[in-house]
């Protein structure tokens, strides 16, 4: 959380406890309000508090209306599909012409992971950071990532750092951006929220699932 979110979280933890504590102790058991049976509902208030921000924190977040009330947070969540186009040249200084993209991406309220599956890389992020700045209008993934070897390649295992602008409207979310290695290699992609809930374990599944080329976000576009 961020500083101005922690401080939210305390103001509104401190005012739903009075509010409940208020209701159970005077409304409902009609108790002194300086009492052992007001303390008592001190603590029953407490607890509802504890238990609503465990479900906001665990799924309501998630909610297209309920997470715009308190703290925003986009729902990356699930598969991702799209196209990359990257600079890199073969030994005959020939390029490659753009490749189908999919990017997965789990996340919790407190946390987010990438992978992200290409017909001959994989990669899995180990640094994340979703960055949303209302004053800038910056909403934005940007992770570094590391190359897992799945068949054997050119080359040794790659790192680079991915910088995705998110795209929010009515009905889909893209995200899009450039990408570096530390091979010096540097690209574009786009790829289409496919799927909020699923999260495919390699690029055949997603190819599999998704056959129509028209649902793949296009770096053309």
């Amino acid at each position: 959380m961020k500083h101005n979110e922690i401080k939210k979280f305390v103001y509104t933890t401190v005012g739903l406890t009075i509010f409940f504590w208020l209701i159970i102790a005077q409304l409902i058991s009609g108790v002194p309000f300086f009492s052992y049976e007001s303390l008592r509902a001190l603590n029953v208030s407490t607890a509802i508090v504890a238990a609503i921000w465990a479900g906001y924190f665990s799924q309501a977040w998630k909610w297209p209306y309920v997470r715009k009330l308190i703290f925003y947070r986009p729902n990356l969540n699930g598969t991702w599909i799209g196209e990359f186009k990257s600079d890199w040249k073969d030994t005959q200084g020939q390029g490659v012409p753009p490749g189908r993209f999919v990017l997965v991406v789990r996340q919790s309220f407190f946390s987010i992971s990438i992978r992200a599956y290409s017909e001959k890389q994989k990669t899995v992020s180990y640094v994340e950071s979703l960055v949303l700045d209302d004053g800038r209008g910056t909403k934005l993934l940007a992770y570094l990532y590391g190359e897992k070897r799945s068949a054997a390649v050119e080359h040794s295992p790659r790192q680079g750092a991915a910088e995705l602008d998110l795209i929010e409207t009515g009905s889909y979310q893209i995200l899009e951006g450039e990408f570096w290695t530390l091979t010096r290699t540097t690209g574009f992609v786009r790829v289409k929220q496919a799927a909020p809930d699923l999260h495919v374990e390699s690029f055949d599944q997603a190819v599999d699932l998704w056959r129509d080329q028209e649902r793949w976000a296009s770096v053309q576009c």
